[in-house]
């Protein structure tokens, strides 16, 4: 596994366990809050429960970005990730997770994964390869999917969604669209209109 790799694993795996405070929607995103979080060492995140819609079936999902701190003496360094999280990927059969699995999946370099970012009368709208995983939960099987690079790439897609919704989005969409059939994907649509403030604190270095 290469430096780059073990640093946005570490990562995603930190990300997962803030994942793990926060239960899953039941149904929908309506009145759902955004938790924001900061730790001792500088590491930010945030993250809402929500609702993924497949087909016009609502699953619970979880939404979260993380950013991490540089600090060299240690050797470790900083990464943002956005990872969107799938409760029960079992209960949609025809979507196929297989295919995103692992760093060899099968999807190869297909960016698979979209944000739109919508404010200010524009749309911003920014496609990425997502890795994905299948991981436990408090002893359930989820599906994540994941945008991950390191915080100092400046101009990384990660870090140009975090900057659009930083810049006054009021809207945020996510979809994946199914590696087989075109015509189906997992939605997700969030408000991100009160979260400004701290989608510009994940890009703020230093203490």
């Amino acid at each position: 596994m290469t430096f780059l790799a073990r640093t946005l694993r570490n990562l995603f795996l930190v990300v997962l366990a803030i994942a793990a405070i926060l239960p899953f929607a039941q149904v929908q995103a309506d009145g759902a809050t955004w938790r924001y979080s900061e730790s001792n060492d500088g590491d930010r995140g945030l993250i809402i429960a929500t609702a993924a819609a497949v087909s016009g079936k609502a699953v619970p999902a979880q939404l979260s970005f993380s950013s991490g701190q540089d600090r060299p003496r240690d050797n470790a360094f900083g990464a943002l990730a956005i990872v969107l999280t799938i409760a029960d990927p079992a209960l949609l059969k025809s979507f196929h997770f297989d295919d995103f699995e692992g760093p060899d999946s099968a999807i190869g370099g297909r960016k698979l994964m979209h944000f739109r970012v919508l404010g200010n009368g524009k749309v911003t709208v920014i496609d990425v390869v997502p890795s994905g995983s299948y991981v436990d939960q408090q002893g359930k099987e989820t599906f994540a999917f994941e945008a991950s690079e390191l915080a100092a790439k400046r101009r990384s897609p990660e870090r140009q969604i975090i900057e659009a919704l930083g810049a006054g989005a009021d809207t945020l969409e996510i979809s994946v669209s199914d590696s087989r059939d075109k015509q189906l994907a997992i939605v997700v649509k969030l408000p991100v209109v009160a979260e400004r403030e701290h989608f510009t604190s994940l890009l703020t270095t230093g203490r």
